[in-house]
């Protein structure tokens, strides 16, 4: 063989391995684009998902706080809307807050530690009031 059919040999067979190298790299490219894509569209999904677990979960925290809020207004008003009517009540609620104001009231019994709190004291008035009017 002559030499320039070798060197058009050589050179037909290089540029198919150069255009084989390039259509490689094109796929090694495309398929690196592919996953970059399909990473960031997850990373997307995902922060769209936890947006919205974050917006529910707030909207929740929410709720409940209103709930909540609403169950000690209506905790409050049930408390101060006790009040003791019977003419026995009353003495005994007067009673018990002149041995609180004494410093003779007891918890529990006369043995018990002295009643220290005056909301301890009114509820102490308040339950034997309930006692006495039965």
């Amino acid at each position: 063989m002559p030499r320039r059919e070798k060197l058009s040999k050589a050179r037909s067979i290089a540029k198919s391995k150069k255009v084989a190298a390039k259509g490689r790299a094109q796929v090694v490219k495309g398929k690196a684009k592919v996953k970059a894509s399909a990473v960031k569209g997850l990373a997307k999904g995902k922060a769209a998902k936890l947006v919205k677990s974050a917006k529910g979960k707030a909207s929740k925290v929410i709720k409940t706080a209103k709930s909540k809020a609403a169950g000690v207004k209506a905790k409050a008003k049930s408390k101060s809307a006790k009040k003791v009517k019977s003419a026995k009540g009353k003495a005994k609620t007067k009673k018990v807050m002149a041995e609180y104001k004494a410093g003779k009231l007891h918890s529990g019994s006369k043995k018990g530690p002295v009643v220290k709190n005056r909301k301890q004291a009114i509820a102490i008035g308040l339950s034997e009031a309930h006692k006495a009017s039965k």
